[in-house]
């Protein structure tokens, strides 16, 4: 039995299997970042990888669907985020928007360190509700945070692309998006 290649099973031959590159931006003290015209029809789902640097302050990091230039910043979002601090004793905790909330709440960001985050976009485009499954890394002096976190929108809006919101003070980092192949 000989060895298929990737395009044998439907993959393309970009950086990671399946996966598509649309756009990379870097940003510099920033109190929100947007990244526009990035979901289409050519894709359904969308993963996001975002590296920030130390921000001004230990702050939760948001994040809110927009289109035609303007965020969807109505009260349509549900998530919950849990995380596990490791910080000799690991403990488990969690929150959530209590209803619907004007944001996406991703992770947080260090004012010490680095943070890193995956997540994936589900039907952003489509007239579908949209949902989203992540993970982010938070490092804080001796510490860090590991925060799981999913959401789902109560409209069924197409939407182009997104903002990144600190809660508060500023950002400083790198977001790439991809399209994942149909």
């Amino acid at each position: 039995m000989g060895v298929k290649s990737a395009t044998a099973f439907g993959l393309s031959s970009g950086l990671e299997p399946g996966m598509v590159l649309l756009n990379t931006t870097s940003f510099s003290a920033v109190s929100s970042q947007s990244i526009n015209d990035v979901f289409s029809a050519t894709y359904t789902n969308y993963f996001i990888s975002l590296e920030t640097d130390a921000s001004d302050a230990d702050q939760g990091l948001n994040m809110r669907l927009r289109v035609s230039g303007s965020d969807n910043s109505s009260n349509n979002y549900r998530w919950s985020n849990g995380y596990v601090v490791t910080d000799g004793t690991a403990s488990v905790t969690g929150q959530n928007s209590n209803g619907l909330g004007n944001a996406f709440r991703i992770g947080a960001v260090s004012s010490s360190a680095r943070n890193f985050a995956k997540f994936d976009l589900f039907n952003p485009f489509t007239a579908e509700e949209t949902g989203f499954l992540g993970q982010f890394f938070q490092k804080w002096g001796a510490n860090s945070t590991t925060h799981f976190s999913g959401g789902i929108m109560s409209v069924t809006t197409s939407y182009t692309g997104f903002t990144l919101i600190p809660g508060a003070g500023t950002i400083t980092g790198t977001v790439s998006v991809y399209g994942y192949n149909k």
